[in-house]
């Protein structure tokens, strides 16, 4: 975990705070990964992941148009984008 945000998680007193997840799954919205994975889904650091910070929330609509979501740890160069993994969801409107 990067310095910065093992500060940031220090004066919170050592906790990880997911208000707005809750917020979002109570008012109905799904987390994409989790509805159709059971795998951790950790996107922070790249090195060495044990966080995860990458969400994609979708309404009752979209979920029925849901048909993937991963965890982007492919190609090598994502290493270099950016201090965490991003996550992607693919949708079929074909049905």
């Amino acid at each position: 975990m990067p310095n910065w945000l093992k500060w940031v998680i220090y004066l919170q007193g050592n906790r990880v705070y997911h208000f707005s997840i809750h917020r979002l799954l109570s008012a109905g919205f799904t987390d994409c990964f989790r509805f159709l994975n059971s795998d951790n889904g950790f996107t922070l650091p790249p090195s060495n992941p044990n966080a995860r910070l990458d969400y994609i929330f979708v309404n009752a609509t979209m979920k029925t148009y849901l048909k993937k979501c991963w965890v982007v740890r492919e190609p090598e160069s994502v290493n270099l984008a950016s201090d965490h993994y991003p996550v992607m969801a693919e949708f079929s409107f074909d049905e």
